[in-house]
């Protein structure tokens, strides 16, 4: 089976491999390939296609937005390469079949549920067949329930059906009882293999060095939350002056990105209560439960629109607090939010973050109403930072850093505040999010010792990149300019 394009799914491509393996034995089995959006899944089916060649008859079909209402809709596409077998079957099969095939469906549903069995049974005598399912999320209620019956009961048939179900997707519980390989975000190295083949000849070195380019490199990778279809579509809205490093990189999926839609289509479908409550949890990142019904309180936000929110999958309620699903959604849903959006969701959790230790946030959240600098309220932020590095809450502390340190007017403490919080967020385990605090360092004006400060840090992030640290660091401060 060949996928030298498809990075990181060496370990999902073997589960594949080993049941098309079965199949040409004599033994079918069905597996729903599951995952969140852009993650990979119809991709994973493609190479599935591919890897079972010639040998098989492959059979597919694709849920479609617009005919999930169409009874059968998707079983008339899988079916139809069969059509001239249907009248090999027993009668009552044949004419159930037949109904489908010409757009009439009138049969009982256990008669058709058999019918496709026999009929898919037939098909193999000749030889294994693979069945594909995309996106059945889409397919029409009958469509899929009639397949996943079938899928049930090919053991003993040279028959391999594949599924793909997107994360968090109503199923009707059609798909239980059959193995589920579920995709993960891919790792760094792969979404950096990705990136270089998205580029193609644009920028040929472009993953491979720790120039300009590597910290756009780094900021792809970062923001594309190991979703293969982000990293494609950053890559294809670069423009010439972020591939040469003299613009900062992306900051969210571009404005026709499917995926950013996909994000704002859900937001935009939330109660308002719902979606004031979503933004605030952008805003902030990460909401305790205390906070949380502060905001319901003061802001009127109702039950129901708690209820909206969880369901939207959007946000993760987990413990006692809620946060945004990743940093995917996060950036596509705080850059379609218009600036009246924003502002109210930073005077909303001014209001709400009322307990002593929440002070620092507070700050920034009232500075934020007004988006400007403030050199007072900076070094107040810096203060809660130090206090929450020297308790060992390196967690709370690279946050203020760089909150402190985008209020800071002048150069070099601004400089001092995003190497702090570089230093803190690699002390909390987010090497990510501290190479991230490197890029927002400006190389103009860098005296030696800060220079040699980011020269140390980057040497020490080098391994968790998982790169040497002489393709890291070119120049210590090798970084586009903010």
């Amino acid at each position: 089976m060949t996928h030298e394009r498809l990075h990181g799914r060496e370990r999902d491509l073997r589960t594949i491999e080993a049941m098309l393996d079965r199949a040409r034995d004599g033994h079918g089995g069905a597996l729903v390939v599951a995952g969140d959006a852009g993650i990979g899944r119809t991709a994973l089916l493609e190479a599935a296609v591919r890897g079972a060649g010639t040998g098989f008859r492959t059979l597919g079909t694709t849920g479609v937005p617009g005919e999930t209402g169409v009874p059968y809709a998707g079983l008339h596409r899988l079916l139809r390469p069969l059509s001239e077998q249907v009248a090999q079957l027993p009668p009552a099969h044949r004419d159930a079949l037949a109904a489908i095939l010409s757009g009439a469906p009138r049969a009982a549903p256990f008669v058709l549920f058999t019918a496709v069995c026999e009929l898919l049974g037939r098909a193999a005598r000749k030889g294994p067949v693979l069945c594909w399912a995309d996106d059945v999320h889409r397919l029409d209620a009958g469509s899929l329930e009639v397949l996943a019956f079938a899928a049930r009961r090919v053991e003993d048939e040279p028959v391999a059906v594949l599924f793909s179900v997107r994360d968090g997707e109503p199923d009707g519980g059609a798909l239980a009882g059959i193995r589920r390989l579920r995709l993960a975000p891919l790792a760094e190295d792969a979404s950096r293999r990705v990136l270089r083949d998205a580029l193609g000849g644009t920028a040929p070195d472009l993953c491979l060095d720790g120039s300009a380019g590597g910290d756009l490199t780094e900021e792809i990778v970062d923001l594309a939350c190991g979703r293969p279809l982000a990293i494609r579509e950053l890559a294809g809205a670069l423009t010439s002056g972020q591939l040469s490093g003299a613009a900062p990189p992306p900051r969210a999926l571009p404005p026709s990105s499917s995926l950013r839609a996909l994000h704002r289509g859900r937001y935009r479908a939330l109660p308002s209560g719902a979606r004031r409550l979503v933004l605030m949890t952008v805003a902030e990142e990460w909401l305790g439960a205390a906070t949380m019904e502060r905001a319901v309180r003061a802001d009127g936000i109702g039950g129901g629109d708690l209820d909206a929110a969880r369901e939207s999958g959007l946000l993760r309620f987990e413990g006692d607090g809620v946060a945004v699903r990743n940093r995917l959604v996060r950036s596509s849903l705080w850059a379609d939010a218009t600036r009246e959006e924003r502002r109210d969701a930073h005077t909303l959790l001014a209001g709400v973050l009322a307990q002593e230790w929440q002070r620092p946030r507070r700050l920034w959240h009232r500075a934020a109403v007004t988006g400007e600098p403030d050199d007072r309220l900076a070094a107040e932020l810096a203060g809660a930072a130090d206090a929450a590095r020297r308790a060992g809450r390196y967690a709370d502390s690279w946050r203020m850093w760089q909150r402190a340190a985008t209020l800071t007017v002048e150069h070099g403490a601004r400089t001092d505040r995003y190497l702090a919080a570089a230093r803190d967020a690699w002390a909390s385990g987010r090497s990510r999010r501290a190479r991230a605090m490197l890029r927002q360092v400006r190389p103009r004006g860098c005296d030696g010792p800060r220079i040699a400060r980011a020269a140390a840090l980057r040497r020490d992030l080098a391994p968790a990149a998982g790169a040497p640290a002489a393709l890291v660091v070119r120049h210590p401060l090798a970084v586009p300019p903010i």
